[in-house]
């Protein structure tokens, strides 16, 4: 199978009676099997009906992303069992309820831990100016309100400032101002921090609390209490001890709470999205006074499924196929073997193949897997490929939704390739720069050699490798003109078909021509007797080929003709980059390699113990050896997969191939196996 094609799709209309068009948008969604395509207006009444219930959708909108605002992580949640399309109504209504209560428990604990927060950081200020002044004896007996008083005439302050910023903030206050209000400055060896204590008519302390905080000083805020700093920092360190036990438990009563709803949160993400297009639908839906109609796309195998479905659900439906409207394309719906779905995905990165083309998501698959198994041929580099997809890549982080179903086929794209790269890694005996050779009975590892590989397919020697890669562009690059060829003949393009044709003759004449004449190449014994004719077929094809041109762009067909002789040469050409890059990979396997054994035999050398030295280096060799292996493997990796896009999607689709559809949408309610929330967080001390 070189191409598929999508799978044939039908316009129905379904028709019901208004007061059921709740249970057969139910019905629709819970098949999904209809692609809609509507735009109907509705009654006052039914607006209105719908109005209040899209106002339900969006306070349970709102009530998620206040969630996802306040948790202070993302969380995954897998979702168990199958969601009702005919439940949607209820779980709108009970998530709204449950999550509306739940949101403003979740906002009290915020705010309550946010305040003890504060008063952690501020009790914490003044445990550490008093612990400064109870270091000093002369402050240990001290009462509190003789360092922190604010009556109407006269005040006194602490000021916590840098020690450095001392003699800065003393220079920028005025000489009379600091001998009335600074009564001492307090520091420390143990302590970065220096502490002032300032007292003095009210006006004065305010001055000298405005140059502190200029040079970045800070007036703690101590209460204004009759007791001792020694008998203060005691009450003061206990009650910072009841704090962070206070914080300790509202910080687990909010996971509790998170963990109690989490499920919930997720349903409801579903829910919002499942109910919000069913409102559309219903919005573009409803018309006319007594009936309801709905149209859309349905795939041809499922056409009579669905019309059993509803009326077994439904007792008053009529199901009836409808010419679509005018301006209405039909929608695509690929239709590929298992096995070929992640290529879909590389398919769709080039565009959703339109209704009547073919799909070329097969032809992608094998040249995707062949290139890039030729490109990274090496046992050991495929099998670690294999290991990080399979084991390792979730494990690192970067993957938000390892059970979302785009990376899941993904993981399975990789393996396929990561597979190709150990068979052909097989095939031409390359093992991270070593190959397995035989010799006398004997197996060794050797570093690999072009000249004397032993492998099925030497890949490791230039010069078959570059010629097998020709091969392959001009056969891959013969495949899109074939298919190219076919589509003009669905299209009765004359001038094109004729293009075709002639061009097809020019490859077969010229190609064997070329290489006999200019490369002197000895073609297979019937052709070198007629070499010399084969340039009479050579130019009935080039006839054909401006001919055709001519026929299809008039004018410009003149010059067109040649475009299609540069550019085969050019396409073909540019399939030597699997050669390229296969060779870069192998060669750069073999001088890490090269550099790494080196690198360990000099530092075996350069230690005079013996056994030291080949450990020391031993250690050396493999660090070096491993490192530049990995980085070998990620360009590697890197290299072959972009290369190999670039051949099928420069090379090769844009000849026959226009990926200009639309891609089949059922209406139906779509529940990945896990669903993230939360994305803010909850800041505290």
């Amino acid at each position: 199978m070189i191409v598929s094609t999508p799978e044939k799709v039908v316009y129905v209309r379904v028709l019901t009676e208004k007061k059921l068009a709740g249970k057969l948008l139910e019905a629709l969604q819970s098949a999904g099997s209809l692609h809609p395509e509507l735009l109907t207006e509705i009654s006052e009444k039914d607006r209105e009906v719908l109005s209040k219930e899209a106002e339900r959708l969006r306070k349970l909108e709102r009530v998620l992303s206040e969630f996802d605002t306040i948790i202070p992580r993302q969380i995954l949640v897998k979702l168990d069992g199958e969601i009702s399309a005919s439940k949607l109504h209820d779980y709108l209504l009970s998530l709204l309820s449950k999550l509306s209560e739940a949101l403003q428990q979740a906002k009290s604990i915020k705010a309550k831990i946010e305040q003890i927060s504060e008063e952690i950081t501020k009790s914490e200020e003044i445990l550490w100016v008093l612990s400064i002044l109870s270091a000093i004896p002369k402050y240990s007996n001290v009462s509190i309100d003789n360092i922190s008083f604010n009556g109407n005439i006269v005040a006194a302050r602490t000021i916590l400032l840098e020690k450095d910023l001392v003699d800065e903030f003393l220079a920028e206050l005025p000489k009379d101002l600091k001998q009335r209000v600074v009564l001492d400055i307090v520091t420390l060896k143990e302590y970065r921090k220096a502490v002032i204590i300032v007292a003095g008519p009210r006006s004065d302390v305010e001055a000298v609390n405005e140059v502190s905080r200029s040079v970045g000083g800070k007036v703690i805020e101590i209460p204004e209490k009759h007791v001792t700093i020694s008998e203060f920092l005691k009450k003061l360190r206990a009650r910072i001890k009841d704090l962070r036990v206070e914080l300790g438990k509202l910080k687990d009563e909010f996971e509790k709470l998170v963990s109690k709803v989490s499920k919930d949160l997720a349903l409801g993400k579903v829910v919002v999205t499942a109910y919000r297009d069913r409102l559309q639908v219903l919005l573009s839906a409803l018309k006319g006074r007594y009936l309801v109609a709905v149209e859309g796309w349905v795939p041809l195998s499922s056409r009579k499924w669905l019309e059993d479905f509803l009326y077994s659900g439904l007792k008053y439906v009529y199901v009836v196929d409808s010419p679509p409207p005018p301006d209405k394309t039909p929608p695509t719906k690929l239709k590929n073997p298992r096995i070929f779905k992640p290529y879909e995905m590389i398919t769709k990165i080039y565009g959703v193949p339109n209704y009547n083309e073919y799909d070329p998501t097969p032809i992608i698959t094998y040249s995707l897997t062949l290139f890039f198994g030729l490109m990274f041929a090496d046992v050991i580099y495929g099998t670690a490929m294999f290991i990080i997809v399979n084991y390792l890549l979730e494990k690192t982080g970067f993957i938000e939704n390892p059970y979302s179903e785009g990376y899941r086929l993904f993981k399975r794209l990789c393996t396929y390739l990561s597979l190709s790269s150990i068979f052909f890694g097989l095939l031409s005996n390359s093992f991270a720069g070593y190959s397995i050779v035989f010799n006398n009975g004997r197996i060794s590892f050797v570093a690999s050699s072009g000249s004397t590989l032993q492998a099925l397919l030497p890949l490791l020697n230039p010069m078959f490798f570059i010629n097998l890669a020709l091969i392959i562009g001009l056969v891959h690059v013969n495949i899109a003109h074939i298919l190219s060829f076919i589509k003009y003949i669905k299209l009765r393009d004359k001038g094109e078909i004729i293009s075709k044709v002639g061009f097809f003759i020019s490859e077969v004449f010229g190609i064997p021509y070329v290489l006999y004449k200019f490369l002197n190449v000895s073609l297979p014994a019937p052709l070198n007797s007629f070499a010399n004719y084969l340039v009479y077929g050579i130019i009935v094809g080039l006839s054909l080929l401006i001919a055709g041109k001519l026929i299809a762009y008039k004018a410009l067909g003149s010059l067109f003709w040649l475009f299609d002789l540069t550019g085969l040469l050019g396409d073909i050409m540019s399939y030597t980059r699997l050669a390229g890059i296969g060779l870069a990979t192998s060669l750069l396997a073999q001088n890490f390699n090269s550099l790494s054994l080196e690198l360990g035999g000099a530092i075996s050398s350069a230690i005079p113990i013996h056994a030291l030295g080949l450990v020391l280096g031993a250690i050396a060799m493999f660090i070096v050896m491993i490192l530049t292996n990995l980085l070998n493997i990620a360009f590697g990796i890197i290299g072959a997969f972009v290369h190999s896009l670039r051949l099928c999607f420069v090379e090769f689709l844009p000849k026959f191939y226009e990926g200009d559809g639309k891609e089949f949408q059922p209406f139906t309610i779509k529940v990945e196996d896990a669903i993230l929330i939360g994305s803010g967080g909850i800041h505290s001390s």
